[in-house]
């Protein structure tokens, strides 16, 4: 085991697990070797090594437990504050696993404010992640909402748009801890920030139709946000002429999608005036469509 690369030790614990071997010589030779190896581990090869030491370790393999824990603990103090997926993925398999030293716990804790590039869901599972290791104290877990309700505030609506989505979509890693309850809040501001901006609302998107459909799938859709984007498809449609801009609309103004919308503003009662511009866009797509498609 001396000369293992880390694939090769993972590959040994696949194996012993299939036999239900449980040799301690063995196991505490490859103890050793996380030790040795835990200098260069990956993210991902360290959190496996730690919690198979944690699930595994047994009084006779104890003592080459500690050091490898030790090391391996340390270099997960480096690969976690990377970058915010690497923060949240830290914490996550450890609240999973159930386990996390007080030390490593206090090192997670102090970071929690410092680390950048952290989307919703990440802020969430980081709060749930602490609270379930018991490291969610009184003026960390307040930091961390304020934190999560700034980006509900603050954050682009293309932006909370896309978390929705991903969420929508199963797209979000397993290993994030989710709250239904944080998860609703995350629609009701984005739906009333929409309604907010108004006649401003569909310009915030590159493709306002997302918006429309996802919002119609979840219920929670504003009338507002269907005038404003009746407006954008008229103004749109008009400056297709420019072949820049006729590219991106291609995928973007559909036959299909210009009929849900009116279909929509038909059932909600739109007002006449957006309504009509509407009518514009759709008879300017049938007679002229946009130029360029057939090119």
């Amino acid at each position: 085991s001396k000369q293992l690369p880390v694939e090769d030790i993972f590959v040994v614990l696949q194996a012993m697990k299939q036999h239900h071997a449980d040799d301690p010589t063995i196991i505490a030779a490859l103890f050793e070797r996380f030790a040795v190896l835990a200098p260069s581990l990956q993210l991902g090869d360290a959190l496996d090594a730690l919690l198979f030491i944690r699930h595994h370790c047994r009084p006779e393999t104890a003592r080459g437990a500690r050091r490898s824990v030790a090391e391996l603990e340390r270099r997960l103090q480096h690969c976690s504050t990377i970058n915010g997926p690497s923060f949240t993925r830290t914490l996550g398999e450890l609240a999973r696993s159930g386990s996390c030293s007080l030390e490593l716990l206090q090192y997670l804790a102090s970071a929690a404010l410092e680390v950048q590039g952290l989307g919703y869901h990440d802020l969430v599972s980081i709060e749930l992640s602490f609270d379930t290791l018991g490291g969610l104290n009184g003026s960390l877990s307040e930091l961390l909402r304020q934190r999560r309700a700034l980006m509900l505030e603050e954050a682009s609506p293309a932006t909370l748009l896309r978390a929705l989505q991903i969420e929508e979509s199963g797209a979000l890693p397993a290993w994030l801890l989710r709250s239904p309850v944080a998860e609703a809040a995350l629609l009701e501001a984005f739906a009333t920030r929409i309604e907010a901006l108004g006649e401003r609302s569909a310009s915030c998107f590159d493709d306002p139709f997302e918006c429309l459909e996802l919002l119609t799938r979840r219920r929670s859709l504003p009338t507002s946000f269907m005038a404003s984007l009746c407006v954008w498809t008229r103004r749109h449609l008009r400056s297709a002429a420019l072949a820049s801009r006729a590219e991106q609309l291609r995928a973007v103004l559909t036959a299909r999608r210009l009929v849900a919308l009116d279909d929509a503003c038909e059932a909600r009662g739109v007002a006449s005036t957006s309504r009509e511009a509407l009518d514009v866009a759709i008879r300017s797509f049938i007679v002229f469509g946009i130029p360029g498609r057939h090119a």
